[in-house]
């Protein structure tokens, strides 16, 4: 409306107005099913969109009266912005940082390609206003978001769902439509923007193929398979292998895929199996990429988008090598703070060095790191996830602090799979017990192993589940299945059928 008001455009054509109308809905539906949205300042939204407006029409109107080449109009900006860039300069003490970094010659590259990108966006933005309106410059613009939304989805983060592909698909063939409107007065504009009824259906046609498309690539197809070594390919086969003749997952060697006490297969064939969805997931303490790992499999067979959480940052970087979930070291616990925690490679359990110091003297190589603490709720706001599948939390004896850190009314985790006993230190999980039956969920299994010290098998882990949660009923028709001889299950089954 402000290029028909402003600048002496026409009043967009039926098919630019259906055009933009489609963008909307489109944009719309995809902000419902992203799980990263969040609005907490209205007015700042509204605000940002008014500049952004009066932004695109005064830009217009300038490029269209200035009489200036587009080389001039990019340097003439850039030497604008330089004032406030100099003063933001100053005030941050960015000198100090330029500074003190360590440059090389491949840094020195990154800065110098980035520079050089931003004069060609520069240029060609320029010359773009100059030869289409100013809404058709703001669609065009648009489809390079969500363009750059979808190479984000099938490179890096994974927040956006199957529905919200559907979405922006919707988006991308409603922008195709859009044809710009002429000036005032223009005939010819006008006998020319008649759309047939025929073109209309092979536009929707073409949106809902590349929808069902997505929708279909999302469920059954996992992210990372593009990146899967041979090994890692010939692994994940073997163990979806077991699952053909026996769906229950009871043909699975030793019950487990590479977790220490069963979680990640009962996590598997009891309700993650059912739902053939890639999902999210929290691993804390993740320890190593592979060996008694509760999410590697879910990762790398799955496609599954997690969070791998360790206060060793010698574990961490080996993360970073060979997962291609985000590896963040760090500590949880229930008030941030900063706490010397030890570090190994060769053992798994080393933690909080204190009072109550978790490090087993018959490992050498154990070195101490000071590591700032912070809640599980900081992590995960930080993160953008506010929804996980599952939370698989073995922190030597602090579980407790971490259910305590945790926003139950602001993240939605549908299970968690945590450790409730140890041997070398107390750790009390009554008092997180009650905060996850506040919080909604229910205990569905133990999982037992046999410890040192025992010939019979010792409660280990406790799994949780939202009642509220689709995953719940899975597990109980999973346990319908798998528990109703129980005389016949072996002690380890008998442990999980507690329901």
């Amino acid at each position: 409306m402000l290029d028909v008001v402003f600048l002496g455009r026409d009043i967009p054509s039926t098919r630019s107005f259906m055009s933009l109308m489609g963008l909307i809905a489109g944009a719309t539906a995809y902000v419902y099913t992203d799980s990263k949205f969040e609005v907490t300042a209205y007015s700042w939204v509204i605000r940002w969109y008014v500049v952004f407006c009066i932004d695109q029409i005064l830009i217009k109107h300038i490029v269209d009266s200035v009489k200036l080449t587009t080389w001039a109009r990019s340097l003439l900006t850039n030497a604008i912005a330089c004032v406030p860039v100099l003063v933001v300069v100053l005030v941050g003490r960015e000198l100090e940082f330029v500074k003190s970094f360590s440059w090389s010659l491949g840094s020195v590259a990154v800065v110098f390609l980035s520079c050089l990108l931003g004069v060609l966006m520069s240029l060609s933005s320029f010359l773009l206003r100059s030869r289409v309106s100013a809404t058709y410059f703001t669609v065009i613009g648009t489809m390079c978001k969500i363009l750059s939304v979808f190479v984000n989805y099938f490179i890096w983060d994974k927040h956006a769902t199957s529905w919200g592909l559907f979405a922006l698909t919707i988006c991308i063939f409603s922008a195709l439509g859009y044809k710009q409107a002429g000036m005032r007065g223009n005939d010819d504009y006008v006998s020319s923007s008649k759309i047939s009824k025929v073109t209309c259906a092979k536009w929707l046609l073409a949106a809902v193929c590349l929808g069902m498309l997505a929708l279909v690539s999302r469920t059954y197809v996992p992210y990372s398979i593009g990146l899967q070594s041979p090994e890692e390919v010939e692994w994940c086969s073997k163990q979806l292998d077991h699952f053909h003749d026996d769906p229950s997952g009871l043909q699975v060697p030793g019950l487990a895929f590479t977790s220490q006490y069963h979680q990640d297969w009962l996590i598997y064939s009891s309700m993650l199996r059912a739902r053939k969805l890639s999902g999210r997931f929290v691993d804390l303490a993740s320890a190593w990429p592979k060996a008694l790992s509760n999410s590697y499999f879910f990762e790398k067979c799955l496609g599954y988008d997690g969070l791998l959480i360790d206060a060793d940052p010698k574990k961490i970087e080996l993360a970073k090598k060979a997962r291609s979930s985000k590896a963040i070291n760090t500590c949880v616990t229930d008030t941030p703070m900063r706490l010397n925690m030890s570090s190994s490679l060769n053992h798994g359990g080393t933690g909080y060095v204190g009072s109550a110091t978790i490090v087993d003297s018959r490992y050498a190589g154990v070195t101490v790191n000071e590591v700032q603490c912070q809640t599980l709720s900081s992590v995960l706001d930080v993160n953008g996830f506010y929804e996980v599948d599952f939370l698989s939390l073995d922190v030597e004896g602090f579980e407790q602090k971490v259910i305590k850190s945790i926003d139950f009314a602001k993240f939605k985790i549908h299970m968690i799979v945590a450790e409730t006993q140890r041997t070398n230190i107390t750790s009390d999980f009554d008092e997180a017990r009650l905060i996850l039956k506040k919080a909604g969920y229910v205990k569905v299994a133990n999982l037992f192993v046999r410890l040192a010290v025992s010939s019979e098998p010792s409660g280990s882990d406790e799994l949780y589940v939202l009642r509220h949660s689709p995953y719940f009923d899975d597990f109980k028709q999973w346990t319908s299945q798998v528990c109703g001889n129980r005389s016949s299950l072996g002690k380890v089954l008998k442990a999980m059928c507690v329901g």
